[in-house]
């Protein structure tokens, strides 16, 4: 639709960039599940790109959230399947951990999901509204350049 094609027109040519996987962290709720996730290290051309999809949502009537922590999610620890003690005490052993060295690599194209809360169930369902591949590979050897704003 709509935000596919807008997207690509201004995503589609952009240059493959580098990130850093920083640290493993997690989103709690009191009252939902919570998420593992592994944190990116600060990166102008996340930043940047953020800046792009957020003002393309906008334009196109979404109201994306505020809050940004770029990241990738690895778990969902279920409210309904685990007791929210074993939640905290589970998050607990991975704030105490060190903190491990990640490679970096080379992001090629985004997916751009909406996340809906099901009141009946209780639960987040995730749709697809639109994946993207950066058009422009990195030349080898070359540091990856920035999306622009």
């Amino acid at each position: 639709g709509k935000l596919q094609n807008r997207l690509t027109q201004s995503l589609n040519n952009q240059p493959v960039f580098e990130i850093t996987l920083a640290h493993l962290d997690y989103f709690y709720k009191k009252h939902a599940d919570s998420i593992l996730f592994l944190g990116l290290q600060d990166d102008q051309s996340v930043k940047a790109l953020e800046k792009t999809v957020r003002a393309i949502l906008a334009d196109l009537g979404f109201s994306p959230s505020e809050r940004f922590q770029p990241h990738i999610n690895i778990a969902r620890l279920k409210r309904r399947k685990l007791h929210p003690n074993q939640i905290k005490q589970l998050l607990y052993e991975i704030s105490s951990q060190p903190t491990s060295k990640f490679s970096a690599f080379i992001v090629k194209k985004i997916d751009i999901y909406q996340s809906d809360f099901a009141k009946q169930d209780k639960t987040s369902h995730y749709s697809l509204h639109a994946e993207i591949r950066f058009g422009i590979p990195a030349p080898k050897g070359a540091k990856p350049r920035t999306v622009p704003s």
